[in-house]
């Protein structure tokens, strides 16, 4: 889910720059959690959540296979 999440900030981004994003408040499709988790704020911003959430979700499973070990 943090993977997913972390798509939607790129997403989101992506489509900003190319003026496709119809509002900021309104996430796209892929966003796994509430509309209430969304907080877009400035594209730079938001490349950083996204590789922050995907960083996370790499831990968790990281985690995840040490405690399969």
């Amino acid at each position: 889910m943090l993977a997913i999440a972390g798509a939607a900030y790129a997403i989101a981004c992506r489509l900003r720059a190319q003026g496709l994003m119809k509002s900021l408040g309104e996430p796209p499709s892929c966003w796994p959690w509430s509309r209430d988790w969304w907080k877009p704020d400035s594209m730079r911003r938001d490349l950083v959540k996204a590789c922050a959430l995907i960083v996370a979700e790499g831990e968790r499973v990281d985690r995840n296979r040490l405690g399969d070990a």
